[in-house]
């Protein structure tokens, strides 16, 4: 379901109702989608002072969910419309058989060319997931690990379309990366995803989400997905985000999972574009030695305004987690990362730890970092560190004397900043995708 913002009032209940009608999903989904939207109209964006929001005031920034309604897609957008050229080569990438695609463009999902999911494996858009009766997937849809109540969390339930569901069952290794290219088209146009990520006991995967999107427009373009994940026991899941939007959109992605005992997750996340990113992750340690970890790389320039909220729960005994965050601002752009890592009573031997660093380009630019443990438990260890500065000109004296101009010498030294993020991928279509968003930002 795509959305186009316009000087209207937002759909009532009847109107919406209207647009699910002859969309074959099942009854209980239409009920849920119904209540949803309900609530959403009674509901208000997140007030300038409310926990979480105080650094972020998505009024004063612009945003006005309110003018936007579910639609068909576009008038006029060509059928043809190919790939935005920052998505194309990891798209080759998956037509050589390197991984397994899923396409979505503005708010709905097409057919990719190219090899499915590995044998076994169930990797497709979430709509046709529940198309198929969706009782395997009932449980999991904005289920346990989903718990926000806030208007955008209420859009997300009532007016998904996009999304994808992926389930790997037990003792299954997913050995090629699972990708899903997300791109809005259509100027002044958004877009609305969920996807579900199931990984029985044993099982493995790679999944990778790209957003891109023009968002040239003169009313700015929306783009929301959540990712819930549930890992087994013994589970592992790699997840990447890359976010490459356009500098007329907001965007909000939200990822949340539930580990059981002995499973990892890990977050990899690039963040290079949107006039506003909200980009947030939460892992919940369920199980005995179950572990999380999370590397975000962030670049901003102009009056950008990035916003990360990080979280990981330590319920289990001998879990462990960590957060690394690397950024770099430019012009008058503002960062803000919240980290919060909380230990409950029980979460015997527990081992925590975030750092997070800002090079800060400009005078004009701010990046916050607000590192906050919660810790109910002793026997446990726990840290953090946050350092914001200018580059190191002793890194650059060492490289002028050698010849290289301030500017490219500079360069370098901001490229390098992030090459410890760029470590924890693997060689090749999906490195190189990081490293030229890092470069294109650059300049």
């Amino acid at each position: 379901m795509s959305l186009r913002a316009e000087e209207r009032a937002p759909l009532d209940a009847e109107a919406f109702a209207r647009r699910l009608a002859g969309r074959g999903e099942p009854e209980w989904l239409l009920e849920e989608r119904l209540r949803a939207w309900e609530r959403y109209l009674a509901s208000e964006l997140p007030a300038a002072n409310a926990e979480g929001w105080r650094e972020t005031n998505l009024a004063a920034l612009g945003l006005s969910l309110d003018g936007l309604e579910p639609l068909a897609p576009p008038a006029g957008t060509p059928a043809e419309a190919g790939l935005p050229e920052e998505l194309a080569p990891l798209a080759e990438a998956a037509g050589r058989g390197e991984a397994a695609l899923l396409r979505e463009r503005d708010g709905r999902v097409e057919a990719a060319p190219g090899p499915g999911a590995p044998a076994g494996v169930r990797f497709l858009p979430l709509a046709e997931a529940v198309a198929e009766g969706g009782e395997e997937l009932r449980p999991r849809l904005f289920g346990e690990a989903w718990s926000e109540e806030s208007k955008l969390d209420l859009l997300e339930r009532a007016a998904w379309s996009g999304g994808f569901y992926l389930h790997v069952p037990r003792g299954l290794r997913a050995a090629q990366p699972l990708l899903y290219l997300a791109w809005l088209e259509h100027t002044e146009a958004g877009a609305v995803a969920h996807s579900v990520i199931v990984l029985e006991p044993e099982a493995e995967a790679t999944v990778v989400v790209v957003a891109a999107g023009r968002g040239a427009g003169e009313r700015p373009g929306v783009h929301l997905h959540g990712v819930e994940v549930y890992a087994g026991e013994h589970a592992r899941l790699r997840f990447v985000g890359l976010q490459l939007l356009g500098e007329g959109v907001f965007g909000f992605a939200r990822r949340r999972a539930r580990l059981a005992a002995g499973s990892s997750v890990e977050w990899i996340l690039g963040e290079f574009g949107a006039r506003l990113s909200r980009s947030g992750f939460r892992s919940e340690l369920l199980g005995e030695g179950a572990v999380s970890r999370a590397a975000l790389a962030f670049l901003g320039r102009g009056g950008q305004h990035l916003d990360f909220p990080g979280e990981m729960v330590h319920r289990g005994r001998r879990t462990s987690s960590e957060m690394a965050v690397r950024g770099v601002l430019f012009d008058e752009a503002r960062s803000i990362f919240r980290g919060l890592t909380h230990i409950l009573r029980g979460a015997k031997s527990a081992s925590a730890y975030q750092r997070e660093g800002t090079l800060l380009m400009s005078p004009a630019a701010r990046g916050d970092a607000i590192p906050s443990l919660v810790i109910d438990e002793n026997e446990v260890q726990a840290g953090h560190a946050a350092a914001a500065g200018k580059v190191d000109e002793e890194q650059l004296f060492y490289l002028e004397s050698r010849g290289i101009p301030p500017e490219e010498a500079r360069r370098l030294v901001v490229s390098g900043y992030f090459q410890p993020l760029l470590e924890r991928l693997p060689e090749g279509a999906l490195r190189e995708s990081f490293e030229r968003s890092i470069h294109r930002k650059l300049g």
